[in-house]
């Protein structure tokens, strides 16, 4: 039996990428009505917890070169106004993306 993985638009199985509108498509439905295939749902494995955070940090203006330079103003020029800004940034990207 093949079995073919549902991706919205397209289904792919059997060393093939068939878009749904492509007449391709009409066979695939065939061999499942016959019982030579079926087709499921492809269902994409989480993002890591980390790459989640450093993504939504980034959108948020706390990348790692941001963090770097707060630091410095904070410990070298006694300026701690923005690695505060930052520091509640990451906070709230833990609170909504927690670790289990």
């Amino acid at each position: 039996m093949i079995t073919y993985q549902d991706h919205g638009s397209f289904v792919v199985g059997n060393g093939k990428s068939i878009p749904k509108d492509h007449r391709f498509y009409r066979e695939v439905l065939q061999q499942v009505a016959s019982g030579t295939a079926e087709i499921v749902v492809y269902v994409a494995p989480p993002r890591p917890i980390e790459e989640r955070r450093q993504e939504e940090y980034q959108k948020r203006g706390a990348s790692i070169e941001a963090l770097i330079v707060a630091l410095w103003e904070k410990v070298v020029e006694n300026r701690p106004n923005e690695a505060n800004r930052i520091q509640a940034i990451r906070e709230q990207v833990k609170q909504e993306i927690p670790k289990p």
